[in-house]
């Protein structure tokens, strides 16, 4: 990994070994830290390195000035591959989630947004050594080797890592994706399947695909009775109150309209398949509260 100021950094073991600068074929500096090291990052102002129970934050302008910083959270990391840059952070799995570093600083808010930490292991913690990160067009992507070092059939999985708007979308493009990597003189991300390597998201043709919102709870029974779609295509929307389908409705470009009468609920969920870019979904109790929408 290269560190900056014309040296790099290895693991081997406990030690992180640092290269001469300008000379990557002298390796004379070591760091030794508590644990194995597990993978290691560049971050802006050094590294960062997970370990098999801590994870560091190490800086310096020269190998002989290197120093480590324990950070704040009590979490290994599951392997070398299973890190990325994105949106200025650094993110690696380990087995409670995803633990996104700003600045020094580590967070899982982001991740427990969208998994429990039942759910994460519940999904990954078999294919712990076969998940690889990368980041695409400000997400992270979440690729499963199906068949290195063991099979695996967990899902693939495309990720918006924000604490209030994050977003789930399990990958499905036909076929297993094994790993990717950008060009670095065209920034387009490509990947590898059982035949090859293509590039990634470069068709103009929209794939199918269903989405689920999360459930939203209301302190005091709502009876929600229409809606409008902002949207461009075609597409199926099912909007459910307490777990009861209560309107199934054909999207094609901007549409409103009416959901069958019913009780009022507690909890409201949609469900969005097609291939439509939705760019907003609002149910209200009637047209009057819709307006300006």
């Amino acid at each position: 990994t290269y560190v900056g100021n014309g040296f790099f950094a290895v693991g081997a073991g406990k030690d992180l070994v640092f290269s001469e600068p300008y000379r990557p074929h002298a390796w004379p500096y070591r760091m030794t830290l508590p644990h194995g090291i597990v993978g290691i990052i560049a971050v802006e102002g050094g590294i960062l390195v997970t370990t098999q129970a801590q994870t560091y934050l190490v800086s310096g302008a020269h190998p002989t000035q290197m120093s480590q910083q324990l950070l704040p959270v009590e979490q290994a990391g599951w392997s070398s591959m299973a890190m990325a840059r994105i949106a200025g952070a650094a993110v690696f799995a380990s087995n409670d989630g995803l633990v996104s570093v700003y600045g020094g600083q580590p967070s899982m808010k982001e991740s427990q947004s969208l998994f429990t930490r039942k759910d994460w292991r519940g999904k990954y913690s078999t294919a712990r050594l076969n998940l690889r990160l990368h980041q695409h067009d400000g997400r992270l992507m979440g690729l499963i080797d199906p068949s290195y070092p063991t099979n695996s059939s967990a899902e693939p999985f495309l990720l918006q890592l924000d604490e209030a708007a994050g977003s789930y979308c399990r990958l499905d493009v036909g076929q297993p994706i094994y790993n990717a990597a950008v060009s670095g003189t065209t920034d387009q991300l490509f990947v590898t399947t059982a035949t090859g390597f293509a590039e990634f998201a470069a068709s103009s043709t929209n794939l199918a695909y269903e989405w689920l919102s999360g459930e939203r709870l209301f302190p005091m029974p709502v009876n929600f009775a229409c809606g409008v779609v902002d949207a461009v295509g075609t597409g199926t929307l099912q909007v459910y109150g307490d777990g009861v389908l209560r309107g199934t409705v054909a999207i094609s470009g901007r549409t409103s309209f009416r959901l069958a009468g019913g009780q009022p609920c507690h909890r409201w969920s949609v469900n969005v398949t097609g291939s439509a870019t939705i760019r907003e979904i609002s149910l209200a109790q009637s047209f009057a509260e819709l307006k300006g929408v």
